[in-house]
């Protein structure tokens, strides 16, 4: 999902529900990948909103879940 930059909260807010339910359906059917993406949009999200705090959640648990030791 792109995020919807410079639209104003509201549509973050949205784009952050619509990530939501995406995150929902990766775990359900035990996608990873498509999982980190959905962390990586919702936190990209708040991060528009200056929800700083919400957006290092996902971000860390995006870095947790790495396999790459780089």
């Amino acid at each position: 999902m792109e995020l919807l930059r410079g639209v104003g909260p509201r549509y973050n807010a949205i784009a952050t529900v619509l990530a939501d339910r995406a995150l929902a359906e990766a775990r359900r059917v035990s996608d990873p990948e498509r999982a980190n993406k959905a962390v990586s949009s919702i936190s990209a999200c708040y991060l528009e909103m200056g929800e700083f705090e919400k957006a290092a959640v996902g971000l860390k648990e995006i870095i947790l879940r790495s396999r790459d030791d780089e």
